[in-house]
């Protein structure tokens, strides 16, 4: 019984130590050729099988594979030795991929061969960058894809030897994912990531828009080029939006898009001209609604329907509420900003105020700017505009001789040479009697000039100058301007630099309408943005400011430089 036990424990013993031996060689990729490969870490996408499928001279002396997985990507490596007899031998590798994930895979490159060594792909069965799918069935590139990789190592040109060499054959295999292209609602193509493609575009669109992650594209219709492409890719066909033949805006193909008409927007649509592909439109001043646009829209406005300049400018603050400071905001044309408030005088003459306002006008054949909308001049307000196209003179003096009295408009020789040019002859010019009075001095605030001003009054006359008052209610700063003296420096920098579009900068020092009563001298508005009295003999720059009739109609236009206002008479 005791030899009958001590034959049964050492039994015993030798079967533990076997499995124990056998086990650790199972887990040794080193000690049992080839068995490493059935035991890996579960991947999306990783070498599921390595197979020598030819060789020319050369030999694998071993050969293994595993897969390391990179987070987003993976790396499947080939591991074996290769022995090389002649310059020409070569060894492929008949590498089984197999894809378990969800997410479309293909190979980005592929490295680690020593300096000496080569490779190349059978690219009648896969080329770098495309998805791998599978062998059988190419439209199965997910979930249990196999896809068969030929690569044959060879030496590089120059490098090999006719005698027997073994060499590391390791290769690299770097695994990303597929990003897909898509044109408008259609899968387009894919892109291996960090890749590039060019794709053609169906239709050669004029204009495009390209979203996703990507480092660089460029068009030229049909061909997109994508570069670093690390996201999918939304490609949208673009069509523009022209308002009186300025792009106005881009809509994507079969979008809708409001587009916002300005200034110039007419009171309803059948004042609009829309040609172009769409399915329907929408139309509440000043915004237009386009709805399935299929192609580049035009948008002409014919008409705002009759009505007055007037009533024009006064419709812009219609139904607005002004900031803080007063100012009113319309929309804006092209490159210009509508702002335009009441003054803070009894008369409550509507203004335009700020750096670049839209109120440019084209009149006699040039482009003047509208100062405002006027009650102080007659029983009907009255449009004051004036040259912005060029000053008459940039040195001109108020009246030659200096006699007395010859400070007074419409007396001086200023006048005389002005009343016969074509803008004072204009049929749309209303003759008013214009407020010529003026305060003692330049220190006073604009408000009081204005009381100063329209306590004189000249003859009915068409063309005059602008008042100091024009200049000092044109600010965008009125709040801070308000008490600040006209002649003081620090009207220009708070009240004009910047703040103020009635200062022409060209022009030097420049004539103002309004004269100091009893003396002969008149106001102007000098090269440092600040009021000042000189003699009526001094040179000066003159810029022509005229009244329109009541009765002028608006045309058309947006009131920018671009697209200024036009005018009709009934």
């Amino acid at each position: 019984p005791t030899i009958k036990f001590g034959f049964f424990y050492s039994a015993i013993v030798l079967f533990v130590l076997f499995l124990s031996i056998g086990y650790s060689a199972f887990q040794n990729s080193s000690v049992v050729k080839d068995i490493s490969a059935t035991v890996r870490t579960q991947m999306n996408i990783r070498i599921t099988n390595l197979e020598i499928e030819s060789t020319s001279n050369g030999i694998v002396v071993s050969k293994d594979y595993n897969t390391v997985d990179n987070g987003s990507t993976a790396t499947g490596k080939v591991l074996s030795d290769i022995t090389f007899t002649r310059t020409t031998s070569t060894v492929t590798f008949k590498v089984e991929v197999t894809n378990f994930g969800n997410t479309e895979m293909g190979i980005s490159s592929i490295g680690g061969l020593p300096n000496n060594l080569d490779y190349s792909l059978d690219s009648n069965n896969y080329s770098l960058g495309n998805m791998i799918c599978d062998n059988s069935d190419n439209s199965k590139c997910t979930l249990g894809a196999k896809k068969y990789i030929y690569i044959t190592v060879k030496y590089k040109e120059g490098s090999g030897t006719n005698t027997s060499t073994t060499l590391a054959g390791n290769i690299d295999i770097e695994f990303r994912p597929m990003h897909k292209i898509y044109y408008g609602n259609s899968l387009l193509d894919y892109v291996i990531d960090g890749g590039n493609k060019t794709v053609s575009l169906t239709g050669s669109p004029t204009d495009i828009d390209v979203s996703g992650v990507y480092t660089s594209k460029s068009y030229t219709s049909p061909s997109l080029t994508i570069n670093g492409v690390t996201s999918d890719i939304h490609i949208e066909q673009m069509h523009k939006i022209y308002l009186n033949n300025t792009e106005l805006d881009t809509v994507i193909d079969g979008g809708n898009k409001t587009v916002n008409l300005g200034s110039s927007a007419p009171e309803s649509d059948s004042n609009l001209t829309i040609t172009g592909d769409y399915g329907s439109k929408s139309y509440t001043k000043p915004n237009l609604t386009l709805n399935a646009v299929t192609g580049d829209i035009y948008i002409t406005i014919t008409s705002s329907g009759g009505g007055t300049l007037t009533s024009k400018i006064l419709s812009l603050v219609s139904g607005l509420t002004p900031d803080s400071s007063g100012i009113y905001t319309p929309a804006s044309g092209t490159g210009c900003t509508n702002k335009l408030m009441y003054d803070s005088t009894s008369d409550k003459n509507l203004r335009y105020v700020g750096s670049d306002p839209c109120n440019y006008v084209t009149f006699n054949g040039e482009t003047w700017r509208i100062i405002g909308v006027f009650n102080n001049v007659g029983s009907d307000p009255l449009i004051k505009i004036v040259n912005s196209t060029s000053a008459y003179s940039t040195s001109v003096k108020y009246n030659s001789n200096n006699a007395n009295g010859k400070n007074i408009w419409g007396t001086n020789t200023l006048y005389t040479s002005m009343s016969s040019t074509s803008a004072a002859t204009n049929s749309m010019v209303q003759s008013v009697e214009w407020n010529i009075g003026g305060p003692s001095d330049a220190n006073n605030n604009v408000l009081q000039f204005y009381n100063s001003e329209t306590a004189t009054k000249s003859s009915s006359l068409p063309i005059g100058l602008i008042n100091v008052s024009d200049y000092g209610f044109a600010t965008d700063n009125p709040s801070a301007c308000a008490s600040i003296l006209l002649g003081n420096s620090s009207f220009a920098s708070t009240c004009s630099t910047n703040h103020n579009w009635l200062f022409f900068n060209n022009d030097g020092n420049s004539f103002t309408v309004n004269s100091v009563t009893g003396r002969n001298t008149v106001y102007r508005v000098q090269t440092g943005r600040t009021i000042y009295s000189t003699t009526i003999n001094t040179s000066s720059a003159a810029r022509a400011v005229v009244y329109l009739k009541a009765n002028v109609e608006y045309d058309s236009g947006d009131g920018s430089s671009g697209s200024p206002f036009t005018l009709k008479m009934n």
